[in-house]
């Protein structure tokens, strides 16, 4: 997709982009070759590792931490904890 293209869908300016949004990855967890992938809401957990695992990765799920949700969603901490997972995969070794 053109910059242009990508700049009329999601302004730049007013996206929030990865780096900023986006918690870093468990130190732990990466030092045992897992890669993170991103956080989901727990009803798509299911189809994710099914994906996952078909494309031939081991699958890791991790609770979203207190830690990863930040001050602006202080009044839906609880629903996020509760309802949001982060996931990890690493090549499965044969």
């Amino acid at each position: 997709m053109s910059d242009f293209l990508l700049d009329t869908a999601l302004p730049r300016k007013e996206t929030p982009r990865l780096s900023s949004f986006e918690s870093p990855p468990n130190p732990a967890l990466v030092a045992e070759g897992w890669e993170r992938r991103f956080t989901v809401d727990g009803r798509r957990l299911k189809e994710y590792t099914t994906l996952y695992t078909a494309l031939g990765y081991e699958v890791h799920i991790e609770p979203l931490q207190s830690a990863e949700v930040g001050p602006d969603c202080a009044d839906c901490r609880l629903i996020a904890l509760l309802q949001f997972s982060t996931v990890y995969t690493r090549k499965q070794v044969k």
